[in-house]
């Protein structure tokens, strides 16, 4: 059962019995679209259903995201039972007072680096997300991008992440999710994939510097907040390390399989080191490519031995960065503050 998170959602339907095959009927509906809809989405579930969606985007004012849902699955006899929904919603109120929207958490789970979390106010814009003015004003003119609809599951790229927006706007709960592997909610994910920092930003190494969004001497608040996704925020530290999973592991050449993540240590609050074994960049060339393959891209880096491991090293006054292979496979990519040490 799909419980709808749109507030004051209106969906009439009606059941019929055809005779053909989902795909025919389905087929006709889509040669035969509703005046005044374009065709949207469609795709196929289990025991033998299809689905196909008609958006209705010339209609304005009140109504939001007006749609036509037609679902048909085989029925006894040879014939085909169809349900029918037309679903519309009125506008989400957004805030104009200056007294903000309150807290969202706005988390993308399971991309190819793991999962982050970030917070996000509007009016005025604000949070730990980068370009809050930006994904305020896309919520202003597509108000759809913080309610879900529910609908079908179907097939889709893998490693395709989910928006996950929990907390309060407009002083009332939201809880919405967004995917791409469901039907009717594509448009949604697609965009607050193009508002949310890109796996490239998330996985650039910044030599000597840090990883992605986090940096050395940043405060352990905002890392914590970024990369435990949608578990629970721990206690405070002051001198600590934290381990940060991505939900799967990894192997590079060959060898054996490792849980994949982050791993980030804290001194006074503040980040120290920072440690990952997910495929990074290193100055646009890719972790993974070997020692020797980066060694020639970056050859006034030093090589070092970290016991069995050999390392591509780095040093400045803001730092030190370690590529770490075992053989010619990757295994991690550390920055730290520390002078000397794997």
């Amino acid at each position: 059962m799909s419980v709808p998170v749109v507030p004051h959602l209106v969906d009439r339907h009606e059941f019929f019995v055809v005779p053909g095959t989902p795909a025919s009927v389905i087929g006709w509906m889509q040669r035969h679209r509703p005046a005044g809809s374009r065709q949207d989405d469609s795709g196929a579930g289990s025991a033998g259903e299809q689905w196909t969606s008609f958006a209705f985007t010339s209609i304005h004012g009140f109504a939001g995201w007006p749609d036509l849902v037609v679902n048909a699955v085989p029925a006894r006899g040879g014939r085909v039972a169809v349900r029918v929904d037309a679903q519309v919603a009125p506008q989400p109120r957004l805030p104009g007072n200056g007294r903000g929207a309150g807290d969202v958490r706005v988390m993308e789970l399971g991309t190819m680096l793991g999962s982050f979390g970030y917070e996000l106010r509007c009016d005025p814009a604000g949070g730990t997300v980068p370009h809050p003015a930006r994904i305020c004003a896309a919520i202003m003119r597509h108000p759809a991008l913080l309610y879900s609809f529910p609908g079908p599951g179907h097939s889709c790229p893998a490693g395709a992440p989910t928006v996950s927006i929990a907390g309060r706007w407009n002083g009332k709960p939201l809880h919405s999710r967004f995917s791409v592997c469901t039907g009717g909610q594509e448009q949604q994910a697609g965009a607050w994939a193009g508002l949310l920092p890109s796996t490239t930003a998330l996985g650039t190494v910044h030599i000597d510097r840090g990883i992605g969004l986090v940096s050395l001497g940043e405060r352990e608040t905002a890392v914590v907040g970024l990369l435990r996704g949608p578990r629970h925020a721990p206690g405070p530290c002051r001198r600590c390390t934290r381990s940060f999973g991505a939900g799967f592991s990894v192997g590079y050449g060959g060898g054996s399989t490792q849980r994949a993540g982050w791993t980030v240590s804290f001194a006074r609050s503040r980040v120290t080191r920072i440690e990952s074994d997910l495929e990074l960049t290193v100055a646009g060339a890719d972790a993974s490519s070997g020692l020797a393959s980066l060694h020639r891209r970056l050859p006034s880096w030093r090589v070092r031995t970290c016991g069995p491991s050999r390392a591509l090293v780095h040093s400045s006054p803001a730092g030190r960065t370690l590529v770490i292979y075992r053989g010619a496979a990757f295994q991690r990519v550390i920055v730290t503050t520390a002078r000397s040490g794997c």
